[in-house]
């Protein structure tokens, strides 16, 4: 094992919150354009994007098997894609019962 500098952990740190929030966002635009929803609710898009990366990443690097990066992150990158096409789904199905 060799050392990191922190200012490797703060980048990695930057670019991982950026791919989640990049990833949060083009998912709830998708879906808010397939389920026909306002794009008001963008910034939780994209603040669950990188919940939802943060939350599949540590999952990951907890299991028992070995670590192996893109494997993990690809995996990461889809859950921070789940999280806001889940939020969009909620916000229309409820959108559709208020209105009827």
């Amino acid at each position: 094992m060799f050392p990191v500098s922190l200012e490797v952990i703060y980048v990695s740190i930057a670019e991982f919150t950026i791919v989640g929030a990049v990833a949060g966002v083009l998912a709830g635009l998708l879906a808010s354009a397939i389920l026909k929803t306002s794009r008001w609710w963008i910034f939780l898009d994209a603040f669950l994007g990188v919940l939802g990366f943060y939350a599949g990443f540590a999952v990951l690097i907890h299991m028992p098997w070995q670590y192996y990066w893109p494997r993990d992150t690809v995996f990461a990158i889809f859950i921070a894609a789940i999280f806001p096409v889940f939020h969009e789904y909620y916000r229309s199905k409820r959108s559709q019962t208020t209105s009827k």
